[in-house]
């Protein structure tokens, strides 16, 4: 109520289109793989079917929701420093499945390589629905859960999905996947190989001293206030 222009909401909606139109458009080829550091005779040899399957990866992504997702979870989180998206397969005949996670259901900290390490998403869900969110029957769940979705079904309930590296085998990419429900464990999981994390965090102007980056929006602040503060004296 205290604004007097929406300048801040329209640079958070263009940053966040500017990053998609730049960096993944919807008419370009965006997915590449180059020859890296290897020789290049070796490169010649793998060359055309790492194109061929660049393709199909490619083709993979557009089948899928990524690129109305991704504006979702652009807007306005990247222009605050973090966005993430929740990227899944159900089954292997189905495209992946996209979905935005918005900074408020987002728990984040630095890693020992100084990335972004163990994450957390925390919703609040009814009852009723939580067989459905999970993707498993009301009987795989602990009785006093059941209890909750039979005889409270609108109730809210904590769902908790957590995924945390391990680093006892540097050499291949490890994470340890829970699930809680209302404080209680539903789901334990070891996912492994590059890529294997469901969630994909994403700093943008990352801190070193905290897994939340200060995006451009804060860093705008000072202006955005000074705009709306002539705006306000012009309208007076």
């Amino acid at each position: 109520a205290e604004l007097q222009t929406t300048v801040g909401v329209e640079c958070a909606q263009d940053f966040a289109g500017l990053i998609v139109n730049t960096f993944m458009p919807a008419n370009f080829p965006w997915v590449r793989r180059g020859k890296g550091n290897q020789k290049d005779e070796d490169w010649d040899q793998i060359k055309e079917q790492v194109e061929r399957d660049d393709l199909k990866i490619l083709s993979e992504i557009r089948t899928s929701n990524f690129d109305a997702v991704a504006h979702q979870a652009f807007e306005p989180d990247l222009s605050l420093g973090v966005t993430a998206m929740w990227i899944e397969e159900d089954e292997i005949w189905k495209p992946p499945r996209c979905r935005a996670i918005p900074l408020r259901r987002l728990e984040i900290d630095l890693g020992p390589d100084g990335e972004i390490g163990p994450r957390f998403v925390i919703d609040h869900v009814a009852a009723r629905d939580v067989p459905s969110t999970l993707g498993r029957p009301a009987e795989a769940f602990p009785t006093q859960i059941q209890n909750k979705i039979r005889k409270q079904p609108a109730a809210l309930l904590e769902v908790v999905w957590g995924l945390w590296r391990d680093w006892s085998d540097r050499g291949t990419e490890t994470w340890n996947y829970v699930i809680l429900v209302a404080k209680q464990h539903c789901h334990s999981e070891i996912l492994k190989g590059e890529g294997s994390c469901p969630l994909i965090v994403t700093p943008w102007s990352a801190n070193p001293d905290s897994p939340w980056a200060d995006g451009t929006a804060l860093k705008a602040l000072p202006y955005l206030r000074v705009i709306d503060v002539l705006s306000g004296m012009v309208q007076d």
